[in-house]
This record gives structure tokens, C-alpha cells and sequence, in this order.
């Protein structure tokens, strides 16, 4: 999401709202990461281990499509992608509602008149993932410096 703009981008290419790309979806990664220390974390009965939580959003925009169908299958797909501990946490089908979370106020308006309910599906599902996290030996520690 630009900052400035409240728009989804790809780069510099509008994703959202965009009513030229026909059926679409985006994956909107979070701004900061969670940590999970829980037991399958764990390295050793003395070592504590550390989970890398990921929240992420998935938008779909389909053309004709009925909501709920919609976001019958991308329910279907996440679940059946279990993988890394992922988990879903909220799905939205309402048009004005996925718009006006995707969007910034002053843009929202343009948009929900662009998406009408019966020309366009549009569905959202926030899911997270959680990796492990393998701390390195202090030795082979990387130099974060990009002029190094």
C-alpha cells in the first residue's frame, strides 16, 4: 500500500482500485512481523526457539463472480495450502466494506461507484503463517552495511 496515496501498488502500477485488469488477486504483506514462541519452536529442552508470524491479506476481483462462491474457493485453496502454520483469521465478502478497509477515505467514494455489486466479486481473506527461525552462529553473522 502507498504510503501517500493509500493506493495498491505493484511497483509503480495501480492495483487497487483498478477496473481494467479483469480477474485478479494481490497479497498485501504487513508492515511488521510477528513472533510466536511456542512449544514447536523450541530447539532444545534448554534453548528457546522463535516463530516468524507473517499477517497477510488476500484480495480477489473476479468478474461476474458471486461473492460467496468466491470466497467459498479461496477458503477451500488456503486450507488446503496448510502449510507453515498458516491460519485464517478473517474473511470479508462485502464489496464496500473490502473497499473501504483497502482504501484510504478520500479514494474510497471513486471507487465503490466503479464496483458495483452485481458487475464485480470482490473478497478478502487475512490469513497468517508462521515460519521458524534459525539463529545464526555468532560467527557467521552477515554485515547489514549496504556500502560495505
Amino acid at each position: 500500500m502507498d504510503s501517500v496515496t493509500g493506493q495498491i501498488k505493484n511497483d509503480q502500477e495501480l492495483i487497487f482500485p483498478a477496473d481494467d485488469l479483469g480477474n485478479y488477486f494481490y497479497l498485501r504483506l504487513p508492515n511488521s512481523l510477528g513472533a510466536d514462541y511456542g512449544k514447536q519452536y523450541q530447539i532444545s529442552d534448554v534453548a528457546q526457539g522463535i516463530g516468524i508470524r507473517y499477517d497477510v491479506v488476500l484480495v480477489a476481483v473476479v468478474n461476474d463472480a458471486d461473492n460467496s462462491l468466491l470466497l467459498e474457493n479461496m477458503l477451500t485453496t488456503l486450507m488446503r495450502y496448510n502449510k507453515e502454520e498458516l491460519k485464517i483469521t478473517k474473511a470479508i465478502f462485502q464489496t464496500d466494506v473490502i473497499i473501504l478497509q483497502e482504501l484510504k477515505k478520500d479514494l474510497a467514494p471513486s471507487a465503490l461507484q466503479r464496483f458495483s455489486e452485481g458487475d464485480t466479486g470482490i473478497c478478502c481473506v487475512n490469513f497468517s503463517f508462521t515460519i521458524p527461525f534459525v539463529a545464526q552462529q555468532l560467527t557467521c553473522i552477515q554485515n547489514p552495511c549496504k556500502s560495505c
